[in-house]
């Protein structure tokens, strides 16, 4: 928003800090753009146990009693499944019985019950005359009552490579569409300031608080953009330096004004599982709202322009899926590229870079995020 009276200064310092863009930017470009992309064959180091109790039986001879609950034990251990001493700890629950109905005949039996629900799942049994014939039995019988289980057994210390479907990555199924949310923080901001009336040139920091809304096109895997409005109070000091007669007084006004930002930024969403890393990159407009306002005794308002209002941002937002949206993070770095002048009263005269953390939520429109 240009005045009249606008004073430009044709001996300042250039716009933008090179050297330190350049750092920043190499940093995000190792850091962020390029991460190490995970191997698509995962080692699987991991497999749940099924956890089965075995009661006590409670039929048969005590010879009998012994060789079953032995064998049973020793049966379910070698087929991976782990023998738990309480039904509480369990998965899956056994009843063994031995039934005889005449003649020299013995029939074993096992009952497979699930723990959880109560419900039977099956029972299985064999006839024998000799408690050694079991001996081909047992693992068999075992093997034959698990059969009807809703799991796949894989033995500890297996090692698969499981390979995602169409070599896509390994986590959820990505979700594209155009997600709506808000967010704030704050900044901490460097101003440099130049030689203006009777302000003097050095370094201040201060500190700014922000709103905003903001509207994101996931495009594609590892492609989104997102423009944002974001409310801004900043705050800040400048050192100043007055001539009483043969002495000098130096002082510090305190000024406040509150501005418009509207940064367009490329994004790169990597999702991992419920995880979303986005680095991003892009610039930004800012807009004045009202003056710039001198906080002391007599107050004073300033008209102020900057002469390029245009900036660029840096940064990533770490998003986490909760509900129909993600809840998010963003580290973000803004440069100014233009100086900001205060009109009339040889205001100061300033450019700002600034860095800071936010707290948002996002929601995709349409559908459910996962």
């Amino acid at each position: 928003m240009a005045g009249k009276g606008i004073r430009r200064r044709e001996n300042r310092p250039p716009f933008v800090h090179t050297k330190e863009i350049a750092i920043l930017f190499g940093f995000f470009y190792f850091a962020f753009v390029n991460p190490v992309i995970p191997a698509q064959n995962l080692r699987v180091i991991g497999v749940p146990a099924v956890r089965v109790y075995i009661f006590p039986m409670e039929s048969g001879t005590p010879e009998e009693q012994e060789y079953f609950m032995e064998a049973m034990e020793m049966e379910f251990a070698g087929a991976t499944y782990q023998v738990v001493d309480t039904i509480e700890d369990s998965d899956y629950n056994v009843r063994l019985a031995v039934s005889r109905e005449g003649g020299s005949a013995s029939s074993f039996n096992i009952t497979l019950f699930d723990t959880k629900s109560g419900r039977e799942v099956v029972s299985v049994g064999r006839d024998y005359r000799e408690v050694a014939e079991m001996e081909d039995w047992n693992l068999f019988l075992i093997t034959q009552a698990m059969a009807n289980l809703p799991i796949v057994r894989i033995p500890p210390g297996a090692e698969l490579l499981a390979v995602p479907e169409g070599g896509a990555s390994m986590s959820t199924a990505y979700k594209p569409g155009f997600y709506l949310g808000l967010r704030a923080g704050g900044h901490l901001n460097t101003f440099t300031f130049q030689t203006s009336g009777d302000y003097e040139p050095g370094l201040r920091l201060a500190f700014s608080g922000e709103g905003a809304v903001l509207a994101e096109f996931r495009i594609a895997r590892l492609l989104s953009l997102q423009a944002e409005a974001i409310f801004i109070y900043n705050a800040f000091e400048a050192g100043k330096k007055t001539q009483n007669g043969v002495q000098v007084i130096h002082s510090t006004d305190t000024f406040w004004h509150l501005s418009l930002m509207f940064p367009l930024l490329i994004k790169v969403p990597v999702e991992v599982g419920r995880f979303t890393l986005s680095p991003f990159a892009g610039g930004y407009y800012t807009m004045a709202l009202g003056p710039m306002n001198r906080v002391d005794e007599d107050g004073g308002t300033y008209s102020y322009n900057m002469d390029l209002p245009f900036g660029i941002s840096l940064g990533i937002d770490m998003g986490l899926v909760l509900g129909p949206g993600e809840i998010f993070v963003g580290l973000r770095f803004d440069q100014d590229l233009g100086i900001t002048t205060a009109e009339g009263r040889n205001g100061p005269q300033y450019s700002r870079n600034r860095i800071g953390l936010s707290l948002g939520y996002e929601f995709l429109l349409g559908k459910k995020r996962r």
